[in-house]
């Protein structure tokens, strides 16, 4: 089963620093309109077709137009690579041979490009503003321009309208911190293809997750194997060492009561004999006191 394909990405008036040159309002929408200037990556570009709105370089215009008059959350002047435009793409999972192949591979990749035609429309509402199809590359695929809204307060609306920020600012307003903030960006963003699969890619037969997601899984799981068995083994080594441990302590324990032992029966013996010296030391007192006795009755009663 082929997986989907949507991501989203926030440009400026002029590229962040370290990005391409092309990674701005003005090089994305040239790119989405095939201009000349900014297709050098297609063998053979061709026009798009457009199947919303207005055309991408128009939109783009917009944009630039609003974030010129925008200001920061603490008053200041929009920075040139402030988000201004959000610009995604939607890719069908087929290759455009074959989807130009047959009547019925093409009717069926038609009825796809409007279903998500519609889903963009509600999931984006008035800020989309332009849906461009292209077929000159491998696999025939859809962008789309979101423009956000000045409020009456000069900002732009980029947290209510991008599925990240617009849960990361949830976030924030609870109070998370920083680290809780950015891991409810990530929620968002997974919710936001959640949507499409539950209501595009499902229909179609088109996958939550490509083959490298599952492979990663599965390295995942294998990895979660192998430290189980592990956690197992060192598990079953530490109850033989308590076991051996508690043998030897038994073992040290009897040796130091059986000396004990010895020592009281040698003190009891050694008691045995001196009581028993003591007796016959007494036994003959008292025969030779008999014998003394005896002796002076004799006297006593001679001539």
């Amino acid at each position: 089963m082929s997986a989907q394909f949507i991501r989203i990405g926030c440009y400026g008036r002029a590229p962040r620093k370290g990005r391409p040159s092309w990674s701005c309002v003005e090089g994305i929408t040239a790119e989405g309109e095939r201009l000349p200037t900014a297709c050098g990556h297609i063998k053979s570009p061709a026009p798009p077709s457009l199947l919303f709105g207005v055309s991408p370089t128009i939109a783009g215009a917009e944009a630039n137009g609003r974030a010129a008059m925008a200001v920061d959350k603490v008053g200041r002047r929009l920075r040139r690579d402030g988000i201004a435009l959000l610009a995604g793409v939607v890719s069908y999972p087929a290759e455009r041979r074959l989807v130009e192949s047959g009547v019925g591979d093409g009717d069926y990749y038609r009825w796809w490009v409007w279903e998500v035609v519609d889903w963009l429309k509600a999931e984006f509402g008035d800020h989309l503003r332009s849906v461009v199809e292209h077929t000159d590359e491998k696999y025939p695929h859809i962008h789309f321009y979101v423009v956000p809204t000045l409020s009456a307060e000069r900002r732009l609306n980029i947290h209510a309208i991008h599925p990240g920020y617009r849960a990361k600012s949830k976030a924030a307003a609870e109070g998370q911190h920083k680290k809780a903030q950015d891991a409810a960006y990530r929620v968002g963003m997974r919710d936001l293809q959640d949507r499409f699969h539950a209501a595009i890619g499902r229909k179609f037969g088109h996958s939550r997750f490509g083959s490298r997601r599952r492979r990663l899984a599965r390295e995942v799981q294998l990895e979660k194997n192998r430290l189980e068995e592990e956690r197992v083994k060192l598990q079953m080594t530490a109850d033989r060492e308590i076991v051996e441990a508690e043998a030897a302590a038994r073992a040290e324990a009897y040796d130091v009561y059986a000396d004990r032992l010895r020592q009281m029966t040698d003190l009891v013996a050694l008691e045995s004999q001196r009581r028993l010296a003591a007796e016959h030391e007494l036994e003959a007192l008292r025969a030779k006191f008999v014998e003394l006795s005896a002796e002076r009755n004799v006297c006593r009663v001679g001539p």
